[in-house]
């Protein structure tokens, strides 16, 4: 992200894909250099709502160039579930077609009047997916080559015990004491259930 580089992470659900791209928005944006820009696909997204988002949030530059409507920033999108859109009846996703169009050339046309040409300046974009087989769609090879992909597994039995039993002891700390010490038997008990 710090090249300017489009960024894909991919994992499971729950493997807070989307958390960690938040904190590492948080880390680059401290001196608030960056417009972040969350869209998030769906299967109802289509091509034209993918571009009205995009284009609500820029403004024009020079003649055909446009970027961020903040002066000065530079804008992230953000794509959270990017192979959600519904597959059409010739094999394709419309939105992550025009979003293959979008990063590999930094264009758009408009959809209306003459079709003219924009240019978008100053953006780069990162996003996330599920795999195929965790109810994802299958994502464009072509698309997928234009990004850095990223992993995310997820965490390990002893990590997630750690991160329930914290949330459970604050969400108990004015219960009696002999209520607070079960905590982490609760938790373990569950884990062994779920997991």
């Amino acid at each position: 992200m710090m090249i300017k580089k489009p960024v894909m992470f991919c994992g499971d659900s729950g493997t807070a894909k989307t958390v960690t791209v938040q904190s590492c928005f948080n880390d680059i944006n401290k001196e608030d250099l960056y417009v972040i820009l969350n869209i998030n696909m769906s299967s109802r997204t289509s091509s034209l709502d993918f571009q009205n988002i995009i284009e609500e949030n820029i403004d024009k530059k020079t003649m055909s160039r446009y970027g961020p409507k903040s002066a000065g920033k530079k804008m992230i999108v953000f794509i959270d579930d990017l192979n959600m859109p519904k597959i059409d009846k010739y094999g394709t996703q419309q939105p992550m077609a025009l979003t293959l169009f979008l990063i590999s050339r930094n264009e758009l046309y408009q959809r209306t009047g003459d079709l003219d040409k924009r240019e978008i300046i100053d953006t780069q974009y990162v996003g996330c997916i599920s795999p195929t087989m965790s109810g994802g769609n299958r994502v464009d090879p072509r698309l997928m080559s234009l990004f850095a992909t990223l992993n995310i597994t997820f965490p390990s039995k002893e990590t997630t015990e750690s991160i329930y039993t914290k949330i459970l002891e604050k969400h108990v700390v004015e219960f009696h004491e002999d209520i607070r010490g079960i905590v982490p038997k609760i938790v373990n008990a569950t884990m062994e259930v779920y997991l």
